[in-house]
């Protein structure tokens, strides 16, 4: 299978820590979520996936995974902050995605992803390609490690550090990494 390319329309929501307790007298533990936004946005990545994946067969390689989280602009921003650098976490966004992934089938564990880009951006912000028309939203690309194709796969401000070889002592090797921004 070539590479998915899923859109999912709502404000993603973080997967919540998941929190386990015993009742008197109970065998098993009951198992509650923190955040009760969680399943309904799950679940329409399951369907969002699902639809995309059509017959195909659920991936058994490894995977990458690209996903742009459009995230409505809360009213009280300035209009100097461009980024959202409040909650929710990049992480729990990418793991509430991860899972929703694996219950649609397009892949049988989130074990099998080796690479993430993710990007928390506003939605019909400067970067939204939907311009100011754009809607709170997440756009994931998910496919077999090498064959993606995304147009913003390894944007330049995420671009590899340039490495340099130095001559090592015999038997070592080393490898400094360039910091410096060239202008």
């Amino acid at each position: 299978m070539k590479h998915l390319e899923i859109t999912v329309y709502g404000t993603p929501i973080p997967k919540g820590s998941t929190k386990a307790f015993f009742r008197p007298g109970m065998r098993f533990p009951v198992v509650t979520n923190d955040n009760a936004k969680t399943r309904p946005w799950q679940e329409s990545v399951v369907v969002a996936a699902r639809a995309a994946m059509g017959l195909r067969a659920p991936l058994e390689e490894p995977v990458a995974l690209a996903i742009r989280f459009f995230m409505p602009r809360p009213k009280s921003a300035p209009r100097r902050i461009v980024q959202p650098t409040k909650k929710p976490d990049l992480d729990k966004l990418i793991r509430c995605v991860e899972d929703g992934l694996t219950r649609a089938g397009v892949y049988r564990d989130d074990a099998q992803v080796v690479i993430v880009i993710a990007k928390k951006e506003f939605a019909a912000g400067h970067s939204d390609p939907a311009g100011p028309h754009g809607i709170p939203r997440a756009q994931i690309e998910v496919g077999p490690l090498g064959h993606m194709e995304s147009s913003w796969w390894w944007p330049d401000e995420l671009a590899p550090p340039v490495v340099v070889v130095a001559k090592p002592a015999p038997g070592t090797l080393a490898l400094f990494t360039d910091v410096e921004s060239s202008s």
